[in-house]
């Protein structure tokens, strides 16, 4: 498996639990919620009944008032205090749940009215003063309907309670349940940490100290050391490189200015395009340190020279401006070169060339034009050192042209091959400045004539890409410069 998998089912496990610890979390908060509001209600519901019990009990005690003369106003009073009733029912009614609930409401209410309807008939034969018809009537209501009433509203109550200690219960075990689920989401989620710890400290952090004591090694010296390849990782894959860049800096140090047989292998493990040999590329490597010895030699020469035989300062000065110009091109190329392959975006790498000379073009009054093509996005390349190739090519163009004005252009584009395989990458320069001879163009790609050649070192860099490198000049009509490589995606 490989690490960022590994990553990531450690944390997606990680992240599960707390989801899972967060969705029991909100699950519980909103259990006991609900169960406290309902609660709430149902002790308001048992209020609003002990309310009308309270209210009717009070009211009915102004019929025998009304009965023995005593208080005249015992209706007024009776209706007063019976007014909030009905209001008290509505809100009990708004705070039913359930269908029972709504049916014990409306059994109450009608025993209720039963019995008010039976005071009030009451009054009104008080009101006649048939006292004793009135007296009789006052009797039964109190045996049967205030009687039904009140245990009616009795039973509703003791319903109620019932129902208020199973909320209590689902509440209790609710609690319980959360309380149960989050213990053990909690103690997984707490594992989880403890095992990412573990395999972060065992299965990452150790091989990458090894990594640096290896590196650490290297740089005092130490040729022999090399890292575990037994993983299928990416630490494994790093650790063979490495193992792989300690034995090619052996053996480039044990054949150092010799010949040998062994393939010089870049840094994706494979030889080096077009077969070349450590041998060969040995032989690369030597005339770039005779190129700067040379250069080195000539500055001595050159500063020896300033005061006689009419050499004068500002030639010497020019003179160790091209030189310092030719060691800052060894230094962007690098031999010998080990390609950093690398998905590159082409677009990006070409306008950053653009960019680069973009002030030069305009102070020269130079006309630029650029065009990639839609379907060229991305190759696999050096990034740096196809840059540099580049800008070798739009640098000489540049001073090739007139001292104002003057066009270039840089088209990107992709091209099959002869044979009709894989489709190439082909970036092109053209200019319209001076041109030159198509000769000194051919001798400038040869070391021998001239070591630290820009465009020798431009063709060493496509080569190694596994590409060519065509340039066509003509005095007076321009030069056409053509990179073309594998566009490997």
């Amino acid at each position: 498996m490989s690490l960022r998998r590994k990553l990531v089912v450690t944390f997606g496990g990680l992240g599960f639990m707390t989801l899972m610890v967060a969705v029991i979390t909100v699950w519980s908060m909103m259990g006991w919620s609900d169960s406290e509001q309902e609660l709430r209600e149902h002790y308001q519901r048992s209020l609003l009944l002990q309310e009308v019990r309270a209210r009717s009990s009070q009211a009915f005690l102004e019929v025998p008032e009304g009965l023995t003369g005593n208080d005249p106003d015992a209706r007024r009073d009776f209706e007063e205090t019976l007014d909030p009733a009905g209001r008290f029912f509505d809100q009990w009614a708004d705070l039913a749940d359930n269908e029972s609930e709504f049916r014990e409401v409306e059994e109450v209410r009608s025993a209720y009215r039963l019995a008010v309807d039976g005071a009030n008939e009451a009054f009104s034969l008080i009101e006649e003063e048939n006292f004793e018809e009135g007296e009789t009537l006052f009797d039964e209501l109190e045996d049967n309907e205030f009687e039904n009433f009140q245990q009616t509203a009795l039973q509703a109550a003791r319903d109620d309670s019932d129902r208020r200690q199973e909320i209590r219960d689902n509440t209790e075990n609710t609690r319980r349940t959360a309380q149960t689920m989050l213990a053990i989401s909690s103690f997984g989620a707490l594992s989880l940490v403890l095992l990412l710890a573990g395999y972060l400290a065992s299965d990452l952090f150790t091989p990458l100290r090894d990594i640096r004591s290896g590196l650490k090694s290297v740089r005092n010296g130490d040729r022999h050391i090399r890292l575990t390849e037994e993983r299928s990782d990416e630490i494994g894959d790093i650790n063979r490189e490495f193992n792989r860049m300690v034995a090619a800096v052996s053996r480039r140090e044990r054949n150092d200015g010799t010949t040998a047989s062994t393939p010089i292998r870049g840094n994706g493990g494979g030889a080096v395009e077009g077969g070349d040999s450590f041998e060969e590329t040995a032989r690369m490597d030597l005339p770039t340190r005779v190129a700067l010895h040379r250069m080195i030699s000539d500055m001595r020469e050159e500063v020896g020279r300033v005061g006689g035989n009419g050499h004068s300062a500002e030639h010497a000065s020019a003179r160790l401006e091209e030189m310092a110009r030719e060691v800052s091109r060894l230094a962007d190329f690098s031999y010998p070169m080990d390609l950093e392959l690398e998905r590159t975006d082409v677009r990006a790498l070409v306008y950053g060339v653009v960019q680069r000379f973009q002030r030069r073009m305009i102070e020269s009054s130079v006309s630029l034009e650029v065009d990639v093509s839609p379907e060229v996005r991305h190759a696999v390349a050096d990034r740096l050192k196809l840059r540099e190739a580049v800008c070798e090519l739009l640098g000489n163009s540049l001073d090739a042209i007139p001292d104002r004005g003057g066009r270039i252009g840089l088209r990107v584009r992709a091209d099959a091959d002869d044979g009709g395989h894989a489709p190439n990458l082909l970036i092109e320069v053209a200019d319209d400045g001076a041109g030159a001879d198509q000769s000194l163009i051919d001798r400038s790609f040869d070391r021998g004539e001239s070591s630290y050649s820009g465009l020798a070192m431009v063709r060493a860099v496509v080569k190694q890409h596994g590409g060519s490198l065509e340039i066509e000049s003509e005095p007076g009509e321009g030069t056409y410069a053509q990179i073309r490589i594998p566009l490997r995606d």
